[in-house]
């Protein structure tokens, strides 16, 4: 048998003998262990070794408070087109389909009742976004003005809230999309 070849005793085949790296000796710990010994057994290593123990626990436990930090700073991107669902206090649901424009906080567009009790209406639509607060009016042409006041859900991105006309205040509606809004 070749000097660099030692047979495997259950299957009597050749199997390649690892080299030693120099000053290597036999049983020794992995490179990986070897270095974290090195740095607990050199007292001047401990306190970055300590600190970097501190940084990993406190990102792991920081991380989800930071990123509603992050998203309620967020400048929320909003679609030219989606579709408010509405349920209405009389448990009447309808389907409104909005277009519109941002600039900025500032929204304005159209709006078109598509289908539910609220009939058949196209509207115009201004309002702003703020952060994670959406609020805008509709003027339909058949009359009332809706106002919408709402929220994006920073953890999931979905927008949803109250509306009621702008006159009586006593028709109301919570609405929802199921669209999800990104960040900028």
């Amino acid at each position: 048998m070749s000097p660099g070849l030692h047979r495997n005793p259950k299957h009597q085949t050749p199997v390649p003998k690892r080299e030693r790296v120099q000053g290597e000796q036999e049983g020794e710990a992995p490179p990986i262990l070897k270095w974290a010994m090195w740095i607990w057994a050199n007292a001047r290593k401990r306190p970055g070794w300590a600190l970097l123990a501190a940084a990993a626990a406190i990102v792991s436990v920081g991380w989800k408070p930071y990123q509603e930090y992050r998203a309620s700073l967020c400048t929320w991107r909003v679609p030219a087109k989606f579709q408010i669902d509405q349920v209405d206090n009389f448990a009447s649901r309808s389907i409104i389909n909005l277009t519109l424009k941002q600039n900025g906080k500032d929204l304005t567009g159209g709006a078109k009742a598509v289908g539910g009790t609220a009939g058949l209406d196209e509207g115009t639509v201004q309002g702003t976004l703020e952060q994670n607060d959406f609020k805008f009016d509709i003027s339909w042409n058949g009359g009332p003005i809706g106002v919408y006041v709402g929220s994006v859900d920073p953890k999931s991105g979905h927008l949803q809230g109250n509306s009621y006309d702008k006159r009586t205040r006593v028709n109301t509606a919570n609405w929802s999309t199921t669209h999800i809004f990104t960040c900028k």
